[in-house]
């Protein structure tokens, strides 16, 4: 029989807050801030954590999905199930719970949206040994988008598009000129050979039936021998290429910062780098080389001289969606945004008077549309970022009563800007937990050191703040439809010590649609 759901008692919350004013290192029942993922077919086994501490993992639907289900199996104990579209589930807000008196909760979403959902496991009581799964049943003449291969992306030189169909045999039809493709356009028989920007639009058709589901995508090209320049930092974002091809970068290396860190990362393929001062580098001739695993490598240069150093990505096969960085640690902490990881997305929201969000200025009562993100916000400076412990008298946190924890005050402010620059939208400051989630440069410490209640970035770690989490949006209610930026930054008021403020900003293009 399903026991009755409600939010934390007041002895809950008060044990949170002694908690934190004592500096107790997991004494916090916060949501987890960096969500595990949970896709069909992948399981996650050995589930365990004690009374009252919450677990949230996060479930990417795609479009065509008629049924998901979320399910818990075997372990020992008491743990309840919460399902949430867009934002994180609490034992307050949730679209659907599962609160039996064991370890055995069963949830069935019909026609859920398409995106980001969020299934949550609350320990009643302690509860160790459980599965967690998802599954997906597929609504009935749902046909996939057509693929683009490699992928949308920036390339150097010509780009020879692959278009296929997604699943099944037909003739995809496309556009490159951003127009909406029909049973008139072109066929993608062989080759769609670019040799200027373009965005391509794309459906596969049948022989009988409706057509499929559009995809689109952008390709940049650059001319044939470019050699993109590397800001400290900065990732080079959406590269691609194929197999066979090389592409150069460079970075300069000024006096006195003599440790220099390339990596690649994500997207599709398997790649290798190359670093070389002042010349190219070669199969036999380089400083540093990695031959990488799929797209992840990493050099590292621990005494690199000043001057002009080259960067060559060879593609071991075709490759797509993968992003260059370089950066120069100089012996303070330098923060930089990961722009691939804030994959934006829209949402309809409401908010009452009484919601936290609301009371802690967030964001406005009533029915908002918001636009959400992820934010990652790596330490790739030569020393750790420590603000040391949340206080009442340390005027760098802010205790969010409502939500029950310590916050660094002020640490990220998003903005909306049209295509002119100008301001279409602004998000709060949101303020932050500092803490070790991922660790980027593995070089580093294997080991997390800062958490919630000791705060900070180690060097060669990032922090992550989930796109489902309160804050985590700018409210694009009354904002016309059509082509802005997203533009986010990082202590931007500079009340942290760093060695480098110009890399603190990136900027993402997004479509606001029509509500």
């Amino acid at each position: 029989m399903p026991r009755t759901v409600n939010g934390p008692s007041r002895a809950l919350r008060t044990a949170v807050v002694t908690a934190a004013a004592a500096g107790l290192a997991g004494g916090a029942f916060a949501v987890t801030e960096k969500p595990d993922p949970l896709v069909p077919g992948r399981p996650v086994r050995g589930i365990e954590a004690r009374a009252g501490v919450e677990l949230v993992f996060r479930i990417d639907v795609p479009e065509g999905v008629q049924r998901m289900r979320i399910r818990t199996q075997r372990g020992r104990g008491d743990c309840d199930l919460f399902v949430r579209g867009a934002a994180h589930p609490s034992r307050d807000e949730y679209d659907d719970v599962s609160a039996g008196r064991t370890t055995r909760e069963s949830l069935l979403v019909k026609d859920p949206e398409a995106g980001a959902w969020y299934a949550m496991l609350s320990g009643f009581e302690a509860f160790k040994d459980v599965t967690l799964s998802v599954e997906f049943d597929r609504a009935a003449g749902v046909r996939d988008a057509p693929r683009i291969l490699p992928g949308p992306g920036v390339y150097v030189g010509d780009a020879p598009i692959r278009l296929r169909p997604g699943r099944g045999r037909g003739v995809v039809r496309f556009t490159t000129d951003g127009s909406a493709p029909d049973a008139d356009s072109p066929a993608a028989d062989g080759d769609v050979v670019l040799a200027a920007d373009a965005r391509i639009r794309a459906v596969t058709h049948f022989g009988h039936g409706a057509p499929s589901r559009e995809t689109a995508g952008d390709v940049s090209v650059l001319p044939p021998g470019t050699v993109t320049v590397l800001q400290s930092g900065v990732a080079a974002v959406r590269r691609c290429g194929f197999e066979g091809s090389r592409t150069m970068y460079r970075i300069d290396v000024p006096e006195g910062l003599p440790m220099l860190r390339v990596s690649t990362s994500g997207g599709e393929g398997d790649t290798s780098v190359r670093v070389r001062r002042g010349e190219y580098p070669t199969a036999e001739l380089a400083d540093g080389a990695d031959d990488g695993k799929r797209n992840r490598a990493f050099v590292s240069i621990p005494a690199a001289e000043a001057g002009a150093w080259f960067i060559a990505v060879d593609a071991k096969s075709d490759y797509a969606g993968m992003q260059v960085r370089a950066s120069v640690a100089a012996p303070q902490p330098d923060l930089i945004v990961d722009r691939e990881s804030l994959r934006p997305y829209f949402t309809i929201a409401e908010f009452k008077p009484s919601d936290c969000d609301v009371v802690e200025g967030l964001v406005l009562p009533g029915r908002r549309s918001l636009m959400r993100f992820s934010t990652t916000t790596v330490n790739v400076g030569g020393a750790d970022l420590h603000m040391g412990l949340p206080t009442p008298d340390n005027p760098l946190f802010v205790f969010h009563e409502c939500h029950g924890h310590y916050h660094f005050n002020g640490f990220a402010s998003y903005r909306l800007l049209d295509l002119e620059g100008g301001v279409a939208a602004t998000g709060i400051k949101v303020s932050f937990c500092l803490e070790d989630v991922i660790r980027d440069d593995p070089d580093a410490p294997e080991d997390a050191r800062y958490h919630c209640l000791d705060q900070g970035i180690q060097a060669g770690w990032a922090d992550v703040y989930d796109s489902g989490l309160p804050g985590q949006w700018v409210d694009v209610t009354g904002v016309p439809p059509g082509d802005y930026l997203l533009e986010i930054s990082v202590n931007p008021d500079r009340v942290l010590e760093e060695s480098d403020y110009t890399n603190n900003a990136t900027t993402l293009p997004v479509r606001v649609p029509a509500e």
